[in-house]
């Protein structure tokens, strides 16, 4: 009887570890650059990003040290549904261009928080929870630079149309870097419709000639960065680029159902009218 006791509560502990981990080391590099976090899946969609993390700190539990990365309740939401989508696959981690963790998914977590473990010293801990937080601090000052810039531009919109600068933005697709910097517009597009793959909703763009230039070089830019594509100023989709990609077509996912597709792809497909 006490050996079946203490099995039990072994698997218990287990399974405990197992659903506050989630995520473990890649044997990252000493050197760790500060730089934007992102979460990926295998094909380098952006799956979560430093807008859903709060914060990242060093723990130590036992002898053992790692990093906790602390969601959003937004962030958790994501990691969720990252995870479901993922069972099976990897997840990888990355501060920048660098790979800090990658970790095969094996069920659903739906947690606040993912512990990063490994063969870590402390002093290792405290470089990559330097770069994450460092990061995220960057990019919170970057956010709030680019909105003041976002509502410059919107008064003169104003001042040029009175009265139409809701109606002239709301249906204007664009992708930009992560500077908020415009590197395509509608004028770039021939035309967006839906697509589907395994039961997954994405959005196709068929660009014009010069769009298929703006758009080589707009990767060929910022390789190991991210591109927003945005329906006005609402953000439908995040590319994380990992190399240059020179076409006349891209397909963007997103968390979309069947209805929300056509109703994006009709938006988009009006304002290039």
């Amino acid at each position: 009887m006490k050996k079946v006791k203490a099995i039990t509560i072994m698997m218990i502990l287990i399974l405990a570890a197992v659903f506050v981990s989630g995520c473990s080391d890649n044997g990252a590099g000493e050197e760790i650059k500060a730089g934007p976090i992102s979460f990926v899946d295998e094909e380098g969609h952006i799956l979560l990003d430093g807008s859903q993390i709060k914060k990242a700190i060093g723990i130590l539990g036992g002898s053992e040290y790692a990093v906790e990365i602390i969601f959003t309740e937004d962030g958790q939401a994501a990691f969720a549904k990252a995870t479901e989508d993922n069972i099976g696959r990897q997840i990888i981690i990355k501060v920048g261009d660098q790979i800090i963790s990658e970790s095969e998914i094996t069920e659903k977590l739906d947690i606040d928080k993912c512990v990063i473990r490994g063969n870590y010293t402390k002093d290792k801990v405290d470089k990559i929870v330097d770069a994450i937080n460092q990061g995220l601090s960057s990019k919170k000052t970057g956010t709030a630079d680019n909105t003041d810039e976002e509502k410059t531009e919107g008064e003169n919109e104003e001042s040029d149309s009175p009265g139409n600068k809701e109606e002239a933005s709301k249906d204007q697709v664009t992708f930009t870097d992560e500077n908020g910097a415009v590197l395509l517009s509608g004028s770039h597009i021939k035309k967006v419709s839906g697509a589907e793959n395994s039961g997954k909703y994405g959005i196709k763009f068929e660009f014009t000639e010069e769009g298929r230039a703006a758009f080589a070089d707009a990767t060929a830019n910022n390789i190991g960065r991210v591109i927003y594509v945005k329906l006005g100023d609402r953000v439908i989709s995040k590319i994380g680029v990992s190399q240059q990609i020179d076409s006349d077509t891209c397909v963007i996912s997103g968390s979309f159902t069947k209805e929300s597709l056509k109703e994006t792809v009709d938006a988009i497909n009006e304002g290039l009218k």
